[in-house]
C-alpha cells in the first residue's frame, strides 16, 4: 500500500515536471513507456515463453539504456563517434549487470527460465568479463582520442563500473548471501553522480 502511495505521488509530480521538458524528450519517454507497457503485457500474458524470458536481459538493457543516453542525444543536432562510444559502453554495462544478476539468481533458483542457464553459468561469467575488457579497451582508446574534460570523466567512471561488475564474477559465494550483489551491482550507478561534482 505504501509503495502505491509513493509511486502516485511520484507519477503526480511527474506530470506536472513534464511540461517543463523539451518535446523530443518528452515524445521519447512517451515511446519507451509504450515499449515497456507492451513488454510487461507480453510477459505477464505469456509467462512460460521461454524465447521472451531469456530475452529479458537484453531488452532491458536496450530500453534501460535508451531511456538514459536517449534522453542526452534527443536534444542535440551532432552527435560525435566518442559520444555513440560512451552510449555503446553505457549499453554494455547494462548488459553486464543484468547477466551478473541472471547468474546470481540461476544459482538461488536452478529452475529459473533466464539467460544464465540459457548460456549456462560458465559461459555467462565469460561473457561478462568479455564485455568487461571491450569496454576498458574501447573506453581507453577513445579516452586517448577525446579532448573535452566531462567525456573524459564519463569514459573513466564506466571504465570503474564495469570493473566492479566484472570483479562479482569471483565472488560469488560472497555476494550470493542476503543477496549482496543486487546491492553491489546497482549501486554502480550511483557512481554517476561523481559526474555532477
Amino acid at each position: 500500500k505504501v509503495l502505491w502511495e509513493i509511486i502516485i505521488i511520484l507519477g503526480i509530480f511527474s506530470a506536472i515536471f513534464a511540461f517543463t521538458l523539451p518535446i523530443k524528450i518528452l515524445s521519447l519517454g512517451l515511446g519507451l513507456a509504450v515499449v515497456v507497457l507492451v513488454y510487461l503485457i507480453l510477459v505477464n500474458k505469456l509467462p512460460n515463453n521461454r524465447l521472451l524470458q531469456i530475452a529479458k536481459e537484453p531488452l532491458t538493457a536496450i530500453i534501460y539504456t535508451l531511456g538514459i543516453v536517449g534522453t542526452a542525444f534527443a536534444t542535440k543536432t551532432n552527435i560525435t563517434w566518442q559520444e555513440w562510444a560512451v552510449a555503446a559502453m553505457f549499453f554494455g554495462i547494462v548488459f553486464q549487470n543484468l547477466l551478473l544478476f541472471s547468474v546470481y539468481e540461476s544459482i538461488a533458483m536452478p529452475n529459473a527460465v533466464n539467460l544464465a542457464n540459457f548460456f549456462g553459468k560458465k559461459t555467462s561469467l565469460t561473457i561478462n568479463t568479455i564485455l568487461f575488457l571491450a569496454i576498458v579497451i574501447f573506453g581507453s582508446y577513445t579516452f586517448s582520442q577525446n579532448q573535452e574534460i566531462y567525456l573524459a570523466r564519463v569514459l573513466l567512471v564506466e571504465m570503474v563500473m564495469a570493473a566492479i561488475l566484472w570483479l562479482l564474477n569471483d565472488f560469488v559465494k560472497f555476494f550470493i548471501q542476503n543477496e549482496r550483489y543486487r546491492w553491489l551491482g546497482d549501486g554502480v550507478f550511483l557512481l554517476m553522480v561523481i559526474l555532477l561534482l
